[in-house]
């Protein structure tokens, strides 16, 4: 809260006690803060912590609510007097009053200090304080001083305050009470009422001091105390509850408040003319002056008119002037004389008409030296007749005495334009117009149709700003501007044009930076700039104005256009720019011109650091600008080769993934066969620029393994082309079981393509390597197994040993193991022809033969499947060996699997199965009994022999 309370309550009490000028504004400032929360102090300590209010505390809210005339309802005076006087003992007493409630009694300090300072600080405060900051608190200071002016009759005193409860008695809000401020104002009435009758020739000295402070615009229809003074007769029997009737003077004088009073002295009146504000309160003076003291006004003293035409009141210069021409004391020729010579001409300046032709007639005959200066004054603010007189004095001076900034000055105004072309003509050249002088003449006001023009202007460029599209709007610009273009930079123009010389595009530049600038002017000045050369408008400059909303789609314009290129274009700027995301596009644009700016000043370590940016835009601009631009031998740096320093910006362990993906990009895009056909290439019309030789599997057979994804799909995009030139075909069996899906999957598409001449580059079936297919068909990923099954039955002749595929009848994958059963089943059958009369195959036919290998399988001596293989060194061995049990278990799985769905193969393998049940290893026959029940329950018509258990007779009667 302290940070909201600039002004403080000791800062009030120091000022007060020095008598310090600051003191007023300060108070004012202070009035309008908040105040801090109820009890807590105004400037608390860093460390101070809040406490919640208890409920009993006292605070403003509580005092309102304890004051509030519905809660004192029902008592008696004393008992309410009681009440109020305890209320604020008992918040004043409470810990952290609120502030404001000590400013009364800080002004009550002041008053009674009696001295000239302390007065002259109260007399300012009071009649500025605002009617809604008058409140608990200032009001106790208010109404303590008024009591003690009267006791004292402080004439001063009780001027300002009279005025000041008959203004705010017609609001009546806030803390005070509409009823409190009305009986101030009968109060303040009051007493200048007994005056008059005790003291009747003080009364006009004391109503004048009151009627002085009414402000100028003042509406004295609420007035009261006002009223009464110049129309009290009117008001006899009214109160003050409401409107009053009629708020104007009364027709006679004869009404107002002691109207004997007022004939006693002229005193008060003059004084009351020289001192007031307000144009009704002068009528009232000068009616009263005209009325009763015809002779005064006939002998008025010079000094007295001197300050009375100081003042700016129209009723008051009319009254000079009938004051001036009634008197032959005060004939124009004596004027000067008499010191009323520059009250006079100051006339000129008044917006009566009358008193203006008087201050006229008067200068043409004794002020025909009046100073350019103030003949140019005349001319920017005086009315029409004075601005042609001021016009025909200046026509008769020369040039030089003009002076080149006052001709400038007299092309703003419209009236005296013709006048200053002409004299500039005369006297002086374009060169002799300086950069300042420009300015002001270029951004000088051009009136109220200007004023018009300017907010359309405005509205049509917040349109625009909005990104509203409309191609009405340049024209439309254009014809606004021309309509509300000053007539006076018109007119310097023109000076230049006939001299043939140009602007400094300089002149402009200052323009456009003056805060002044309005869109009108901006609108033809960024016009007239646009046919200037970016040399002659100043790079410095426009780097400055591209930051400027105002400017920025101008200068971006130009800037697209190249008027800058080449060396004149400050690449390290544009750098700087494309940082910054509002200006990033047109930064890239104006670096991605070549036209604008070569490549080799953009630079590769630049372009190297914005791929590595996260954001998309430089990433994008980078990697399109570097393959566009930069040759493979670009790239060399230091002892590395071009190729060396791309292959480690695609694949280095700490390249982001933005500059891998550029370098990948860039090595497909210049591959001999890749970058043909890479529609990025196509589009950026990039001519490869690297060999086959460039692209080794020695850099590529570590990337297959690499975690990265991206540098994994770059491997398989150059191996798809440069698989066969490199001639490794166990990379293909090894790709084809990598961990990783993409070498994997395009190892798996090169195998099954074996030996197709379809295939682009085509593999020679030469590559197919037995040991390699079945060390597949072993394989963690089903993929890859199924791959090795296929080749396995596409390339039959050349993978069809039976050792090998007894070995893999024990595989661990069921699929596997079914695969050869059904393998081997096939390539018998296909062999065995039976006769018409044989229900059995007989012995010598190759079934038998099966029948052979199943059951030395089954019955063979463990463990199996010790025999060595050629392993590749990068390839981990399998895990063997595993007991015989398994094996064979998992091949009875495989037989029973294809018997079910295979009835001639069921009718083969049942034997088999009827003779292994007898096997007294652990679980062996439990598997092949249940296999024999399935293929029964499924083949009905095959004989099966199942072995017959004994029923427990006691456990079934129980």
């Amino acid at each position: 809260m302290a940070d909201d309370r600039s002004i403080l309550f000791t800062d009030l009490e120091y000022a007060a006690a020095r008598r310090d000028p600051q003191f007023v504004p300060w108070i004012l400032e202070f009035l309008a803060q908040p105040d801090p929360p109820a009890g807590q102090p105004e400037d608390p300590p860093d460390d101070y912590q809040a406490q919640p209010l208890p409920p009993d505390a006292w605070s403003l809210d509580r005092l309102r609510q304890s004051l509030n005339p519905q809660a004192l309802a029902g008592k008696t005076d004393d008992e309410r007097q009681a009440t109020r006087t305890g209320a604020w003992a008992a918040l004043l007493a409470s810990p952290n009053p609120p502030p404001r409630l000590r400013l009364g009694q800080l002004l009550l300090d002041l008053y009674t200090a009696d001295d000239e300072p302390a007065r002259a600080l109260l007399l300012e405060l009071i009649p500025q304080l605002p009617p809604n900051a008058i409140g608990w608190g200032i009001w106790q200071g208010i109404k303590g001083i008024y009591k003690q002016a009267e006791q004292h009759h402080d004439l001063a005193m009780l001027g300002v305050l009279c005025y000041r409860l008959d203004d705010q008695a017609k609001l009546g809000e806030g803390d005070i009470s509409r009823g409190t401020w009305l009986y101030m104002r009968r109060r303040a009435w009051r007493y200048l009422r007994q005056l008059g009758q005790v003291l009747p020739e003080l009364f006009p000295v004391y109503a004048g001091q009151v009627l002085r402070h009414y402000p100028s615009q003042c509406n004295f229809r609420h007035c009261w105390i006002a009223n009464q003074i110049w129309r009290h007769k009117d008001l006899i029997g009214a109160t003050d509850q409401g409107l009053l009737g009629s708020s104007g003077l009364p027709a006679k004088l004869e009404h107002r408040a002691f109207d004997d009073a007022w004939k006693i002295s002229p005193a008060p009146l003059l004084r009351l003319l020289e001192d007031a504000q307000n144009p009704q309160v002068c009528e009232f003076a000068i009616r009263g002056l005209e009325q009763d003291f015809k002779d005064t006004l006939r002998h008025v003293e010079p000094a007295w008119l001197a300050r009375l035409g100081a003042k700016r009141l129209d009723i008051v210069h009319d009254f000079i002037i009938k004051l001036l021409r009634d008197n032959p004391e005060f004939h124009q020729s004596k004027l000067k004389q008499l010191g009323l010579h520059d009250m006079v001409l100051g006339l000129l300046y008044s917006g009566n008409s009358p008193a203006r032709r008087y201050a006229i007639d008067y200068a043409r005959a004794y002020a025909t030296d009046l100073p350019v200066a103030e003949l140019v004054k005349l001319v920017r603010e005086g009315a029409q007749d004075a601005r042609t007189f001021a016009i025909a004095l200046l026509e008769q001076r020369k040039p030089a005495e003009l002076g080149l900034p006052t001709l400038l000055i007299l092309l703003t105004v419209p009236a005296s334009a013709a006048l200053a072309k002409a004299k500039l003509q005369q006297g002086f050249r374009p060169q002799d117009i300086t950069a300042e002088q420009f300015v002001e003449v270029a951004l000088a006001p051009s009136g109220s149709q200007n004023a018009t023009v300017e907010r359309q202007i405005q509205h049509i460029m917040g349109l625009i700003q909005q990104g509203v599209q409309n191609a009405d709007f340049e024209r439309i610009l254009n014809n606004l501007s021309q309509r509300g273009g000053a007539s006076a930079l018109d007119a310097v123009l023109e000076f230049y044009r006939d001299a043939k010389v140009t602007v400094p595009a300089a002149y402009y530049r200052q323009v456009l930076d003056d805060p002044r600038c309005t869109a009108i002017a901006r609108q033809r000045v960024l016009k007239t700039l646009a046919g200037y050369s970016g040399r002659e408008i100043g790079s410095d400059w426009m780097q400055q104005a591209l930051l400027n909303p105002h400017l920025s789609d101008a200068v971006a314009g130009w800037l697209r256009q190249g008027k800058f290129k080449g060396e004149d274009l400050d690449v390290e700027w544009l750098k700087g720019l494309a940082m910054r995301p509002a200006l990033r596009l047109l930064a890239l644009q104006l670096l991605g011109d070549s036209e604008l700016v070569a490549p080799s000043r953009v630079g590769l370590p630049w372009l190297l650091a914005m791929a590595r940016q996260a954001d998309s835009t430089l990433h994008a601009f980078a990697h399109r600008y570097l393959l566009e631009s930069f040759r493979p031998d670009d790239f060399a740096s230091g002892e590395r080769s071009g190729i060396d320093h791309l292959w480690e910006l695609a694949c280095g362990p700490t390249q982001p993934e933005p500059v891998r993906h550029f370098a990948a990009a860039y090595l497909k895009a210049h591959h001999p066969k890749i970058g043909p056909s890479d529609p990025e290439t196509r589009a950026f019309n990039i001519q490869p620029g690297l060999t086959a030789a460039d692209y080794p599997s020695s850099r590529l057979r570590p990337l297959f393994a690499d975690q990265r994804p991206d540098l994994r799909r770059l491997a398989v995009a150059i191996a798809r082309e440069e698989l066969r030139a490199w001639n490794e075909p166990a990379l293909l069996y090894r790709l084809a079981d990598s961990e990783h899906r993409e070498p994997r999957a395009f190892a798996i598409e090169q195998l099954l393509h074996l030996g197709e001449s379809s295939m682009e580059p085509a593999l020679p079936v030469e590559w197919l390597l037995p040991e390699r297919v079945f060390q597949l068909a072993e394989s963690r990923h089903k993929i890859t197994r199924e791959t090795a099954l296929t080749l396995i039955r596409r390339h039959q002749e050349q993978l069809s040993d039976p050792a090998r595929l007894a070995w893999l009848m024990e595989s661990p994958h069921r699929e596997v193991g079914l695969f050869t059963v059904r393998l081997l089943w096939e390539r018998q059958r296909r062999k065995f022809v039976p006769t018409a009369k044989a229900t059995e195959p007989q012995p010598s036919t190759p079934v038998e033969g099966l029948r052979r290998f199943l059951r030395k399988t089954l019955f063979g001596l463990p463990p199996g499947r010790m025999e060595r293989r050629e392993l590749d060194t990068n390839q981990a061995a399998p895990e063997r060996p595993w007991p015989a049990s398994v094996g064979k278990r998992r091949l009875i799985e495989a037989i029973k699997t294809l018997a079910l769905s295979d009835a001639g193969f069921a009718e083969l393998v049942t034997p088999v199965l009827a003779e292994f049940r007898h096997s007294r290893a652990k679980n062996e026959w439990q598997h092949c009994v249940a296999a024999l029940v399935q293929i029964r329950r499924v083949h009905p018509a095959i004989r099966v022999d199942l072995p017959v258990g004994q029923v427990n007779l006691r456990a079934r009667t129980a």
